[in-house]
């Protein structure tokens, strides 16, 4: 979580590898291994949509998009439904108006790859 405070563009490089390695795992035909790695994105993508999204940048979208690739691919049902899941959370607490803790609101670009 440490590499969530570096700059922006130095993240979404990292990010790139670190997505390919969970989609991967997502999509394990254990499904105790898929549904760890499910979870681990949905523990990022919390961490992540805390930050403002920046003007034109669309780092949320490129964020949530293996959710989508996971969804489309994976062949378990436990996994695709704990991934809705996960999203229904992320909607809850950054597509709805601000809370009273300011989360709301949050989500921007990230509503493509989650609808």
């Amino acid at each position: 979580l440490a590499e969530l405070t570096r700059p922006r563009l130095v993240f979404a490089d990292i990010w790139m590898h670190v997505s390919d390695h969970l989609t991967t795992t997502a999509l394990h035909k254990n499904p105790a291994v898929a549904m760890y790695a499910v979870d681990s994105f949905r523990q990022l993508c919390i961490q992540y949509l805390q930050r403002e999204e920046l003007g034109s940048f669309e780092f949320q979208r490129r964020f949530l998009a293996p959710l989508e690739t996971v969804m489309a691919r994976s062949e378990e049902h436990t996994t695709k439904e704990l991934l809705l899941k996960c999203v229904e959370r992320l909607i809850l607490m950054f597509g709805n108006p601000a809370d009273e803790q300011g989360r709301g609101g949050m989500l921007r670009s990230g509503w493509r790859p989650v609808l």
